[in-house]
């Protein structure tokens, strides 16, 4: 997985007048002509094939070197700087939380692989249902869910609207500890596919919940 730095411009106007007072007019101009948005920083230096504590260190340097109001900083992967296909993803996922909302982790997962890695069905993973798990599957799950976890996160950083980053880890870790929620529990379509993405986690025995966790809070920290 290659990691870039990306520049997410929250405040124009601030950022531009503080990037004039340090003389910096061409950047000023730039973030004008850019606007709100998050974009690709193709100066800052990751190390190609390092892994995410590699790129975290990165861009805890290049915050320190790049501090200005108005202009935040992420971690985040090259396939999708922007987080467009993750967000699109996302959606998709929770178009699969239907009955039974406890089994919707599995279709949620195979939602999201569809249509950001744009994968045919064949690369699903099956409901074991309560069955034994193949290897390949409980790996592919768990992969799955981590990557889901990070998008839903970072969905609901900008939609008001969706569940808090709190409460979804809360309900992963209800499922993951086996609490039993009735179909009738009002919570939102993103913390059921979090609760069922705790509790098969725990049934397909590759994983941990702390994976998840963590997942979930990179993603509304910004980062993949």
């Amino acid at each position: 997985m290659v990691y870039v730095i990306v520049e997410d411009v929250t405040d124009p106007v601030a950022a531009a007048s503080a990037l004039r007072e340090g003389g910096e007019l061409l950047r000023a101009i730039g973030v004008e002509k850019l606007g709100k948005g998050a974009y690709e920083r193709t100066d800052a230096y990751v190390p190609r094939g390092g892994n995410r504590a590699d790129g975290l260190r990165a861009l805890e340097q290049f915050r320190a070197e790049h501090a200005v109001p108005g202009l935040m900083y992420y971690l985040r992967t090259d396939f999708d700087p922007d987080w467009s296909k993750q967000d699109e993803a996302a959606r998709a996922a929770l178009a699969e939380v239907r009955m039974p909302r406890e089994r919707c982790g599995i279709r949620a997962v195979n939602a999201f692989k569809r249509a950001y890695y744009t994968w045919g069905p064949e690369w699903d993973t099956p409901d074991p249902c309560g069955g034994r798990w193949a290897a390949h599957h409980a790996r592919n799950f768990r992969d799955g869910a981590l990557v889901l976890g990070n998008a839903l996160a970072g969905l609901c950083r900008s939609d008001g609207d969706m569940a808090p980053m709190v409460e979804m880890k809360i309900v992963a870790s209800l499922g993951w500890d086996g609490e039993e929620v009735g179909p009738e529990a009002r919570i939102r379509d993103e913390a059921w596919v979090a609760l069922s993405l705790g509790r098969i986690l725990r049934e397909c025995g590759d994983g941990r919940i702390g994976d998840l966790l963590e997942a979930i809070e990179a993603g509304y920290d910004g980062h993949n």
